[in-house]
This record gives C-alpha cells, structure tokens and sequence, in this order.
C-alpha cells in the first residue's frame, strides 16, 4: 500500500502526524497482511512532511518504505517544476491520500490533484498547536 501524505506549510504537530501514520499502517496491515509493504511517499517541503520523515527513520520496519520526492531546485521556474513533481506522485497511484492541514483554506495544491485524480483522500484538520502544547509534546518524548 502506498500511502500520499501533503502538508499545509504551518503544519507543527508532530505527534498527530505519527498517530495518524500509525492507524493508516495498522489499517493497511488488516487489510492486506504484514508481509505485504506499506510506503510513504512525501514532498518533504513541509513540517508535515517532516515528521513523517522523522517517523519512518525511527520505525523501519523491513516491509516499509519511505521515499522523499523533493521539488528540483535547480529548476528556473519553481511552480513548473512543483507540478511536474506532483504529477509524478500522482503518476505512482497511490492507495491513499492523507492530507494535514490547519484550516481547510490551507490545503496544498497536491490535495486537490490528488482529489482530481480520484485517490481517496482523508483530511486531518487541528490548529497549529501552541508553544507550551510543543514543549508538552517534547517532554512526553523525553520521558
């Protein structure tokens, strides 16, 4: 199963992110058994996509995969060179979208292709979270 995950840009938490991943690779472990793989694929240009980044290195499983798909930075024109990659992303066909966001006006432009090209989608909505809920979420990972 592959798994799409998009990001507003103010995204910042971290333990929803890694909750909602969690549920999405036990869901796909149900559905098709353990033996089969579960990959993520992300743009990486985003805090969303930076903890899922940091999740997939900490977990590791041996049927998981996990593949950053940054924009080319060496490109003159920066939008064109965001579309080509996220149509390359929509071109792997992934199984599910998982798209966070702040509000619903924030939503990435990746969502809404993803939305287009028929990819089920599923939208984790939260504010971002305060400095003082941060530094509670640091400590229950010090703990």
């Amino acid at each position: 199963m592959t798994v799409l995950v998009v990001g507003c840009a103010d995204w910042n938490d971290r333990d929803l992110v890694e909750d909602v991943l969690l549920e999405a690779w036990h869901d796909a472990v149900q559905l098709y058994g353990p033996e089969n793989s579960f990959a993520i694929e992300h743009t990486g240009d985003n805090a969303a996509a930076g903890a899922v980044h940091l999740w997939a290195e900490r977990l590791c499983p041996p049927v998981f995969g996990h593949r950053l798909h940054p924009v080319d930075t060496a490109a003159r024109d920066r939008q064109q060179a965001e579309a080509v990659r996220d149509q390359d992303l929509l071109e792997q066909r992934p199984e599910l979208c998982l798209a966070f966001l702040t509000s619903e006006e924030s939503a990435p432009p990746l969502m809404e292709r993803a939305v287009q090209a028929g990819i089920p989608l599923r939208v984790i909505v939260s504010p971002r979270l305060t400095i003082e809920q941060r530094r509670q979420q640091l400590d229950r990972r010090l703990a």
